[in-house]
């Protein structure tokens, strides 16, 4: 009886000395800075987390641009299409999003994506928060518009 009562106390000195050996690294993991945020998100953050998932690529890099202050015009040139192309992919964006009009995302909501970080966002969404500021062509084939279209109104290209 004293041999399993020894084994015992042995098994359970080494858990314990486990989890004082785990709890160590945790402290300077804390202390190092090493670790990140980890409190849950807000619930606003957990929405937009949730609807950001539904925006396709193009969407995100016109949301993106349009939050750093770009303008339809230089966006519609990156992407070889029409400004009102740009503007269909911010106001299916802003849908999904919840907010009714530009004007609101840049007054109310200019700090929209800030709460995720780069590599996070980047990892998550393909696309990074200033792709326009990069120099990446395999982003930018994907970006581009893939045919030419005629203009609905003057049958122009």
């Amino acid at each position: 009886m004293d041999t399993n009562k020894a084994k015992t106390d042995g098994e359970m000195a080494a858990a314990i000395q486990s989890l004082v050996a785990r709890m160590d690294r945790f402290e300077r993991a804390l202390q190092s800075g090493q670790m990140l945020r980890t409190t849950l998100p807000s619930t606003q953050e957990a929405f937009t987390l949730v609807r950001l998932e539904r925006l396709t690529l193009k969407r995100h890099a016109v949301l993106t641009a349009s939050l750093g202050g770009v303008g339809y015009t230089k966006i519609a040139d990156w992407m070889t299409c029409d400004e009102t192309t740009i503007k269909l992919h911010l106001k299916g964006a802003l849908n999904i999003l919840a907010i009714p009009t530009r004007t609101l995302l840049l007054a109310r909501h200019p700090d929209l994506l800030d709460f995720i970080p780069e590599a996070d966002y980047r990892t998550r969404y393909g696309i990074s928060k200033t792709w326009w500021l990069e120099d990446n062509e395999q982003l930018m084939a994907v970006l581009k518009a893939k045919k030419p279209a005629n203009n609905q109104h003057t049958g122009e290209k």
